[in-house]
């Protein structure tokens, strides 16, 4: 029993625990949400947490911003900005494919006018790059004797054919 005593104090300093969303409150959320939506920090902690008037602004800031900090609601956060990130791009995706689909409807539609079969060719091959056209400018600097050789050069070879 004496070695017990003699030992010291543990104290946990960090936790391989995963922050669990189900833990946060409706103020949390809502914070989250806030943020979500396009509104600041300041913004979201204001409009879901009861915050006296005499605060100051930089203790408001400080409050929003160890919200933020807080593991669960980072875990949360992230997680659900991925989220839109991937429904936005899948909406993208189905405008996109709609709107290609109609092009094609239109090239194969007979009763079209040949200026809108066209038009609409021409509209689906800029969306597939068809007609991308890659101009490769390169400087040089070039001395003034230099230049006035090669041109030279080259009107020599005109005037020779």
């Amino acid at each position: 029993m004496s070695d017990k005593k003699n030992k010291p104090d543990l104290k946990i300093v960090s936790s391989n625990k995963k922050p669990d969303e189900n833990k946060l409150t409706k103020k949390q959320l809502g914070f989250i949400e806030s943020i979500l939506n396009g509104k600041s920090l300041v913004e979201s902690y204001l409009e879901h947490y009861q915050v006296s008037p005499k605060t100051k602004n930089s203790t408001i800031r400080h409050m929003a911003s160890q919200l933020r900090a807080n593991p669960n609601i980072t875990q949360t956060l992230n997680k659900r900005i991925e989220e839109k990130k991937r429904n936005n791009l899948a909406t993208e995706h189905k405008i996109k494919d709609h709107l290609l689909n109609s092009l094609l409807g239109f090239i194969n539609d007979d009763a079209e006018s040949t200026a809108n079969k066209l038009k609409a060719i021409e509209m689906y091959g800029r969306n597939l790059d068809l007609w991308k056209q890659n101009i490769v400018i390169e400087e040089k600097n070039n001395s003034s004797t230099e230049v006035e050789t090669r041109l030279r050069e080259k009107l020599g070879k005109l005037l020779e054919k």
